[in-house]
């Protein structure tokens, strides 16, 4: 299960739309909240946490007192990490503005270099996600193919559903659209998905699955998920991510996380770890 849930906060208007997700998730799993934010080393921290004590006690359950830290550094993104190393089991759940490429590139994003570098799976909660139908038990939609790359999810997903519950998940493989009604080529790759779906069963997750098609994969996870329920969160794993040199500005991970209308969990996947733990 997940140990905590950790909620990295900016304290600007319209940044904590991460916060009812968190702490509705925390509610289901019986695990703590802890809200963190940054700031220059040589600030005076009062204000801060007291804004940061405020949404506490707005947001966290009252038998459960969330924790609340000032981390001072200038470089958010690695007090960040440096902050999740000493939390192993921790899922971090934070918001996203979705600047747009060219915002990013002049403006930089914590949220950018934190699913950039960390080893954490990321709850991210962008501008378009609807979360007022959310529970603390949301139904995973999970984008999976025959790659290693999907079986990186695989641990992710069991822990989320010890920690969360919910419905069972759906593991969804999105294919090119045919260029023939019965193409062979098709049928034969649809198994894919298939396969997936049984070797999760055998390692602890049973799944429904799904082929659908489309000319852009995220483009069929959220066309999926909002016909699932409103109750869903959307899951994919993520190479490109760890990319430091922004390879994932093209990714589906990241365009599901900017126009997404549920959350997205996206869970890093390092090619070289994924081939290691085979």
């Amino acid at each position: 299960m997940f140990t905590t849930i950790v909620v990295p906060l900016d304290l600007e208007p319209g940044g904590d739309r991460a916060l009812p997700v968190a702490a509705a998730l925390a509610r289901t799993a019986g695990v703590g909240l802890e809200l963190v934010t940054i700031s220059s080393p040589n600030l005076d921290e009062g204000s801060d946490l007291h804004e940061l004590r405020r949404r506490a006690a707005e947001y966290a359950d009252p038998a459960r007192p969330a924790a609340t830290y000032v981390l001072h550094d200038n470089d958010p993104a690695a007090a960040l990490i440096a902050f999740l190393a000493d939390r192993p089991g921790a899922l971090v759940v934070m918001g996203t503005r979705a600047r747009g490429r060219l915002g990013e590139l002049l403006l930089g994003s914590v949220s950018e270099e934190l699913l950039t570098h960390t080893q954490h799976p990321v709850l991210v909660v962008g501008p378009h996600a609807g979360v007022e139908h959310l529970s603390g038990s949301p139904t995973l939609v999970a984008g999976v193919d025959a790659s290693d790359v999907s079986a990186a999810l695989l641990p992710t997903l069991v822990t989320w559903r010890e920690s969360f519950g919910g419905a069972t998940p759906w593991l969804v493989e999105v294919l090119p659209v045919p260029r023939e009604p019965a193409d062979p080529i098709d049928v034969a790759e649809s198994a894919d998905v298939h396969r997936v779906a049984a070797t999760f069963a055998r390692k602890g997750l049973d799944a429904e699955w799904e082929v659908t098609h489309a000319k852009h994969p995220a483009d069929a996870l959220m066309d999926f998920a909002d016909r699932v329920e409103d109750d869903a969160v959307i899951a994919v794993a993520s190479v490109r991510w760890t990319d430091p040199h922004h390879a994932h500005r093209t990714s589906v991970a990241r365009r599901l996380a900017h126009e997404a209308h549920h959350p997205v969990l996206v869970v890093p996947a390092d090619p070289a770890r994924v081939m290691a733990a085979r």
